[in-house]
């Protein structure tokens, strides 16, 4: 794979993963095609991917475990999984909601090129990391043009 065919890789927060799996929500509904596609390769590791089945079990979803099940599996082998460290990592920004650090230290260890989001906090940090932090509108802008 020559430099000019390289995946734009990408962390994105379990809310724009969850609109898009569960909520089918027209803002980030063209995520799940473009993952299946692999126009960008979405970035994970095991605390992410634990977030990500933690809410998809909350009672409001009513979600049974098959389906649960089945989003993942619409999910996760799309996945690249990081297996390095992401405690104490040098130069990712910190977020005020310590909840969100978890999704800027993965993109900082894992050395991806985005974190697409659509929280406040993490919006808030864009400029401020070596990896650019975006809303799924101006990821779309960037995947769009590949």
């Amino acid at each position: 794979m020559g430099a000019a065919e390289k995946k734009i890789r990408a962390v994105l927060d379990t809310n724009v993963v969850l609109s898009a799996l569960v909520l089918d929500s027209p803002a980030v509904a063209w995520l799940r095609e473009a993952w299946q596609q692999r126009i960008f390769l979405p970035v994970v590791n095991q605390p992410v991917v634990q977030e990500l089945i933690t809410v998809l079990t909350y009672p409001k979803f009513g979600l049974k475990e098959s389906e649960i099940d089945e989003l993942l599996a619409d999910y996760l082998p799309y996945c690249e999984e990081f297996h390095g460290g992401t405690h104490g990592v040098k130069g990712a920004p910190t977020c005020r909601d310590v909840k969100d650090q978890v999704f800027l230290n993965l993109a900082q260890a894992a050395a991806v090129d985005a974190l697409v989001t659509g929280d406040g906090d993490l919006i808030a940090l864009a400029g401020k990391a070596r990896f650019s932090i975006e809303s799924p509108r101006e990821f779309k802008a960037r995947v769009g043009s590949k």
